[in-house]
């Protein structure tokens, strides 16, 4: 019960806003004046309807001819008292703390004055005609409690004291609880009702500010989520389409892998092969000369020793065991020293420290790069001699193959079959960054750089 009895009270006299904004409660309270002013324009039509329709009525109502005169001027102070009233308000701001004020006081003075006017009009009993009804002018004014309970109180109790002042002579001590109970219990209900009706009104305006507020609120986050959705489509499609370069340009590797593969086999252990192939031929030849056959035989063991070799080194080539068995730097040295013998090139290597540390899948990743980047230097940069760098930070490694080749356009690098897609591949599942340059007649400068760290 009591809680019950704080909820009413916190209902009838909280007057705060702090569920809305300062614009919300601007334009709650733009929205009350307007509603107050049509409020007052449907009052003041009503009046002047009554005051033309009654007219009539006054003329059989009253015998003499100055009755209809005197109570048509009475009624024409309240349609007076509604369109000043209407006027204030439609000029007024509601906002203002004065403004209100200032209406109340000056419809007050035009209520003492209709009041006035009562005396003149020959009625019947102690009552004047219509005045318990004077509060109702105030039930639905979305006005603030301290000026409803003026507003009503000018309503309902000028007219009935200026009513009383001047037929005091005509009351009874019977008519006169009778007179003011019928004016004080309108007066009290249409305070409480019409507060009850402007808080709920504020209460409703409030909760539709807020839902309008969460629904901008849900309006800006759908936006960002759809933004972000198209963001994180957008990056799919584009690791979708990354994934499948490097699928390409795996396979173009893959393929070239088995070109340089049967390259290798037809150059070398094809020559050596037809070398035993002659040989043998020779061997059938000389069965009836010993010495001959012995040399033959000799001959034969040596191409064998060669095949042997050229196997090892292609099957080394293939699958390095030297940088799971020696680590990275003696890899890169026996591939220099490997490829020295094989051809005429100069190659000069620079390690940076002596002792490089590198995870052991980058670093067969790194050693295929430089076999693959020196095969290109052998098949078309027709260079004489060659720089590689390996240089080791605390967070990179940074790897430079240089010749002074014919070099090349970077930009038509996929047409001429210098196997660069797969380096570019083998480097971007490192994580790393690869860069070419190279101009005709300049030479040619493969650039990398490895995180040391993943």
């Amino acid at each position: 019960m009591k809680g019950l009895w704080r909820r009413l009270v916190g209902l009838f006299f909280e007057q705060s806003f702090e569920s809305l904004s300062s614009r919300d409660e601007g334009r709650y309270k733009e929205m009350a004046r307007t509603r107050s002013v049509q409020f007052y324009k449907g009052v003041t039509f009503a009046f002047c309807a009554l005051v033309l329709l009654w007219w009539p009525v006054d003329l059989f109502a009253f015998q003499d001819p100055i009755g209809p005169w005197r109570a048509s001027l009475w009624r024409f102070g309240f349609l007076f008292i509604c369109v000043v009233s209407w006027w204030l308000l439609s000029i007024s701001t509601f906002c203002h703390r004065h403004s209100l004020s200032f209406i109340l006081f000056f419809v007050s003075l035009l209520s003492v004055w209709v009041g006035a006017t009562v005396p003149n009009i020959a009625l019947s009993g102690p009552q004047p005609p219509l005045g318990h009804l004077l509060p109702l002018g105030s039930l639905f004014l979305l006005w603030p409690l301290r000026h409803r309970i003026l507003a009503t109180l000018i309503f309902g109790s000028v007219l009935p004291i200026t009513f009383f002042v001047s037929h005091i002579q005509r009351f009874q001590c019977k008519d006169i609880f009778y007179f003011w109970s019928l004016h004080i219990v309108p007066v009290c209900v249409s305070i409480l009702v019409g507060h009850l009706f402007y808080r709920l009104t504020q209460d409703n305006f409030a909760q539709r500010a807020l839902l309008l507020g969460r629904a901008s609120e849900l309006e800006d986050v759908n936006g960002q989520l759809k933004e972000t959705t198209k963001r994180l489509h957008q990056r799919v499609d584009d690791a979708h389409r990354s994934l499948q370069r490097f699928a390409t340009e795996a396979e173009k590797a893959k393929e070239g892998e088995r070109e340089h593969i049967a390259q290798d086999l037809h150059d070398q252990l094809g020559q050596l092969l037809t070398g035993m192939r002659f040989e043998l031929d020779l061997a059938r030849l000389r069965v009836e000369e010993p010495a001959m056959l012995a040399t033959s035989f000799n001959e034969l063991d040596g191409l064998l020793s060669e095949v042997m070799d050229t196997l090892r080194e292609i099957l080394q080539g293939l699958r390095p065991r030297i940088v799971s068995q020696s680590g990275l730097v003696a890899a890169c040295r026996w591939l220099v020293q490997s490829i020295e013998r094989r051809a005429t090139l100069e190659i000069e290597l620079t390690i940076q420290p002596a002792s490089i540390e590198l995870s052991e899948a980058h670093a067969s990743s790194l050693f295929r790069v430089l076999q693959e980047g020196l095969t290109n230097v052998l098949k078309h940069a027709q260079a004489k001699h060659v720089q590689i760098s390996l240089v080791q930070d605390e967070q990179t490694l940074r790897v430079c193959i240089q010749d002074d080749g014919v070099g090349f356009r970077p930009e038509k690098a996929h047409t001429v079959g210098l196997g660069l897609p797969g380096i570019r591949s083998r480097v971007a599942l490192m994580n790393g960054t690869f860069d070419v340059a190279s101009q005709p007649g300049e030479g040619t400068c493969l650039t990398l750089s490895i995180p040391r760290h993943q």
